[in-house]
């Protein structure tokens, strides 16, 4: 039997690090929290439900259970140190952290910042925990029924150079109209279960040839179609899965199926084919442990712009690990090869792959680089027509600084500008050293909702009023932002290791926007001045290169100066009010300063204004609540100033000549059930709050509890066994369960 893990820290000092606010304790025994942890409450804030087993020696020491009906939260010890935000992996006793040779092999796919393949148990510690990580996206699976491989079918792979029996390994099938159906599988507790299909006619199609009886061009391939409701079915899976031998030490990847499977005539394993051709790539976060398997990924694309963008991709997303099968570039792709030469050359081009140089570059054989289609649509523009028009977009493979004095607005700017790359439909992350997740989440959803979808209460105890997005918008806005936004709130980062966690952002999440709030609190306070302003250059340098390399877009958050000519908050910060600002703002494209106006100035200004009218400065002194000035930019754009006004309640901010943007639609109100709801500008606090069902949230490794039928109501006798209270939380042990494969669809149908 597993011993149970030991922690160094007790439930007494999680409850008082998360601040959880106590009823009652009973003397070694159990603590009574105020509000649940996971629920607040609910709507009717209801008080005394959680309970937390403080017995010492107990085999259920650290569990934790709600006894309110909608949440029945339940969790071991460890689970209570991520309800506190905290990781369990840093409390653990010395004598628990000996790593077994499997999960040794967890961190191979980490590396460090020069891309070089490099294990780091600090940064598998990070990127392990759930930090960056959604929960399991649920796919509408396919349930078109397959059909046995008509002759048609069987005959024209044939001819394409691809045998019956890879035809069966495959499982190669037809629709009901005898086309090919190339099936993604997935094996599911001992069965295949169908995740997507791919289909094509059988036959060789002409671009542009057209069909005969509809007079309509032939379409050549194509996938899953929507189903009735528009939503798009498949979930993103390599062709070949099924067929991965795990005790090789290299897998294949090519751009199509059929030269996927003319792989597998010629070296006979491992062979697989991108679902969706040589642009999309979200079959990496869907396969991102099978990736990290491997000592090598094969890439074989075609000898074309589209192949080799495939190639420089995959490269960036899969660090450290990708090989090129190199082929003469008279043939344009692999089947070409084998037709020519036969699969004994294709089997050499596959054995004879290597890694590709770093810096040195034969001249003659150089390819140009190709900007893929995503990179291309990585440029951001702010939704602030008069900001954009000066400055325009903030494009992919370049860092902005953007810098004010503490308590300006700089982060609520960030966050702004965030949203509207979620908007374009681009992934964010956006990592924060002063802000916990759930202020990071309130705060982003009280933006996306705005003035007119916010809740209004009192604070219990200061009466301060507190404004945060309806309840019952909330679950319509995460269904908007789930799969586009992720967050990073580790305060206990190095730089190093925190650029490691950018890496497997944009390697598993296709991360094209990143933002840093803020580079002074990611150094750190320790050191001199001299040090802290050395590290910040570095971390400047690092961006720009990071940028550069990955064609993606970095916001740096940076303080301005607090002491010297340049640190008068009364005055319009300029590029000298910036820390170290002459060797930081190198590093960057756009420097950006946001100047929260004081009320003083305004007040000054407004004086003026009384006795001179009609001087703009003055007046945008008066209209506005601050001023964006673009201190530095790509391209020698105008150094101008852009004055905004800021609405305290969403945290939204919007040009003072757009101040109808403080009202905008970001799209997630298209989600809305109700039309009615739409566009309208309801009395936020006369809206009638709906409770949302409480979302299970995965956090492996911890063992799932069994679930178990809560009593009426809480025992509360003193004297009732701690048994009664914990019933059915398992304790931690160092031989994770494994988290239980929920099936989302019926299974593979059969032929």
């Amino acid at each position: 039997m597993n011993e149970p893990i030991t922690f160094t820290m007790s439930v007494e000092e999680i409850v008082r690090h998360a601040g959880w606010k106590k009823t009652r304790q009973q003397a070694g025994r159990k603590i009574t929290l105020a509000r649940c942890p996971a629920c607040g409450g609910g709507s009717n804030h209801d008080e005394g439900t959680f309970f937390v087993n403080n017995s010492r020696g107990d085999k259920y020491y650290g569990a934790y259970k709600c006894y309110r009906g909608k949440c029945a939260a339940t969790g071991n010890h460890w689970q209570l140190f991520e309800l506190a935000g905290l990781d369990p992996r840093e409390f653990m006793e010395k004598t628990a952290h000996t790593r077994t040779s499997a999960q040794k092999k967890e961190t191979k796919m980490e590396t460090d910042f020069n891309w070089q393949r490099k294990e780091s148990s600090a940064v598998a510690r990070i990127v392990e925990s759930e930090n960056l990580r959604t929960e399991d996206k649920k796919y509408i699976l396919p349930t078109e029924k397959l059909h046995p491989r008509s002759q048609a079918a069987t005959d024209y792979l044939i001819k394409r150079g691809v045998s019956t029996a890879t035809q069966d390994a495959y499982k190669i099938c037809s629709d009901g109209s005898g086309n090919i159906a190339v099936p993604a599988l997935e094996e599911i507790d001992g069965k295949l279960r169908r995740a997507m299909t791919k289909y094509r006619v059988a036959k060789d199609v002409k671009k542009g040839e057209i069909d005969i009886t509809t007079g309509k061009p032939i379409l050549k391939n194509w996938k899953d179609r929507k189903n009735a409701s528009g939503e798009q079915v498949g979930k993103p899976l390599l062709i070949g899965t099924h067929l991965i031998d795990f005790s090789k030490d290299e897998i294949f990847i090519f751009e199509g199926e059929i030269k996927a499977m003319i792989g597998y005539e010629a070296i006979g394993y491992n062979c697989l084919s991108v679902p969706t051709g040589a642009c999309a790539h979200d079959w990496i976060d869907t396969q991102w442990e099978t990736l990290k398997a491997f000592d090598s990924v094969v890439v074989i694309g075609d000898n074309d712009d589209g192949g080799r963008a495939m190639v420089d991709v995959l490269i960036k997303r899969i660090p450290g690990k990708v090989k090129i099968a190199n082929f003469d570039t008279a043939f344009n792709d692999i089947t070409d090869l084998a037709d020519a030469k036969g699969v004994a050359a294709v089997k050499l081009a596959l054995e004879s792959a290597s890694f590709p140089d770093i810096g040195i570059v034969r001249m003659a054989d150089y390819q140009r680089p190709v900007i893929s289609d995503e990179v291309k649509k990585s440029a951001v523009a702010s939704s602030w027509a008069e900001l954009d028009r000066e400055l325009g977009s903030l494009m992919p493979g370049h860092v902005t600084l953007l810098a004010g004095f503490t308590g300006g607005g700089k982060s609520k700017t960030a966050q702004n500008l965030s949203v509207s790359a979620m908007k374009k439909g681009l992934r964010v992350l956006y990592a924060s050293f002063e802000e916990t997740y759930v202020e990071l989440q309130d705060s982003f959803e009280n933006i996306m909702a705005g003035a007119a979808y916010l809740s209004e209460e009192a604070d219990a105890d200061s009466g301060k009023l507190i404004y945060r997005a309806r309840l019952d918008i909330v679950p319509t806005i995460r269904n908007w932002y789930r799969d586009n936004f992720f967050a990073f709130a580790e305060r206990r980062t190095s730089v190093t290791d925190f650029f490691k966690v950018l890496e497997i952002a944009v390697a598993r999440h296709d991360v094209r926007f990143f933002v840093v709030d803020n580079i002074m609190s990611l150094c750190g306070i320790k050191g001199s001045l001299f040090e802290q302003i050395s590290e910040q250059i570095q971390i400047a340098r690092l961006a720009h290169d990071f940028a550069e390399h990955f064609g993606v877009h970095i916001i740096l958050v940076a303080h301005n100066n607090l002491k010297g000519e340049f640190a008068n908050t009364m005055k319009k910060p300029t590029l000298d009010s910036i820390k170290g600002s002459t060797e930081v703002t190198a590093w960057v494209q756009n420097v950006l300063q946001l100047w929260r106006i004081p009320q003083p100035v305004k007040d000054d200004a407004a004086a003026k204004l009384a006795k001179t009218p009609g001087i703009p400065e003055l007046q945008n002194l008066v209209d506005s609540d601050a001023s964006l000035s673009i201190c530095k930019a790509r391209g020698g754009a105008k150094f101008v100033d852009v004055y905004l006004s800021f609405d305290y309640k969403s945290m939204r901010f919007a040009p003072v000549s757009e101040n109808d943007s403080l009202s905008k639609e970001w799209g997630w109100e298209t989600g809305l059930p109700d039309d009615k709801y739409r566009g309208r500008r309801a009395v936020a606090k006369n809206a009638t709050a709906v409770e949302p069902k409480p979302v299970a949230v995965v956090l492996p490794p911890a063992p799932v509890p069994v679930p178990v039928a809560a009593p009426a109501h809480a025992p509360e006798s003193e004297g009732d066994a701690l048994s009664d209270y914990f019933a059915g939380c398992e304790p931690y042990t160092s031989e994770p369960i494994p988290t239980p494969i929920i099936e989302l669809d019926p299974a593979y149908p059969g032929f």
